[in-house]
């Protein structure tokens, strides 16, 4: 955070009887952790441009959800209240964090301004685990799942799925990453559960391309540091 606190999410260990899961912070370094909220699992962590974190929660026995703060974590309020056997994987958010999507089993689920939530499965097969999700300098909003990569570029309200994935591989990260050397373009980097890296460069990142193979028992987690999107408005 910008006053130079780590905030991190955990899961249980041995739960109920063991160290709970939850949402801790540490305000020097790293050396100590104090415990925000102790529940039974927090699997994502976001941060807006305004500095507003969410997490996903899950205070079982309830339903799992997200929770959002704006004062660096230290209180939290609930915002969307997931369907029973649902998990929140992934948290994503534009135009002044006025505007949420959360990851979920059953597709995505979008709100403004902390309004109703609603469903955009509009071109996105029933049940597809959204892992995670990203959006692009421009607001185009990309999302990995069980079912492949796929792209909206008008706030969740259609789904297009991006083409060259091969068969039986399931997206679980996305990141649009500056190109270096290349002033304002960016590409948009794929990792799949069994190691494959692909990637998209330019607008509107529909055609994915293999561009590294790992180990295939490695899950692609990471992709450094993503691109700094700021002050756009799709209409």
């Amino acid at each position: 955070l910008n006053d130079g606190s780590l905030i991190v999410t955990t899961a249980s260990f041995n739960w109920p009887s063991g160290q709970p899961g939850g949402i801790r912070r540490s305000t020097d370094g790293g050396n100590s952790w104090q415990n925000i909220m102790n529940i039974f699992n927090s699997r994502t962590l976001h941060l807006g441009t305004t500095g507003k974190l969410f997490a996903s929660c899950w205070q079982f026995p309830q339903n799992e959800g997200m929770f959002f703060s704006t004062n660096g974590g230290l209180n939290w309020q609930q915002s969307f209240f997931g369907a029973a056997n649902d998990n929140v994987f992934s948290i994503a958010s534009k135009n002044g964090d006025s505007m949420v999507f959360v990851g979920t089993r059953n597709g995505v689920y979008r709100s403004f301004n902390n309004g109703a939530w609603i469903q955009l499965m509009s071109g996105m097969p029933v049940n597809s685990r959204v892992r995670d999700l990203a959006i692009s300098p421009e607001g185009y909003i990309a999302a990995a799942t069980s079912s492949g990569v796929y792209i909206s570029t008008n706030h969740g309200n259609f789904w297009q799925p991006a083409t060259g994935m091969q068969a039986g591989d399931t997206a679980v990260i996305v990141s649009f990453v500056d190109v270096p050397g290349e002033s304002g373009q960016t590409t948009l980097k794929t990792g799949t559960d069994n190691g494959k890296v692909y990637e998209s460069e330019g607008a509107p990142y529909t055609g994915l391309v293999l561009s590294g193979l790992f180990d295939v028992s490695l899950e692609i987690v990471f992709f450094g540091a993503p691109v700094q999107v700021t002050g756009y408005e799709i209409i």
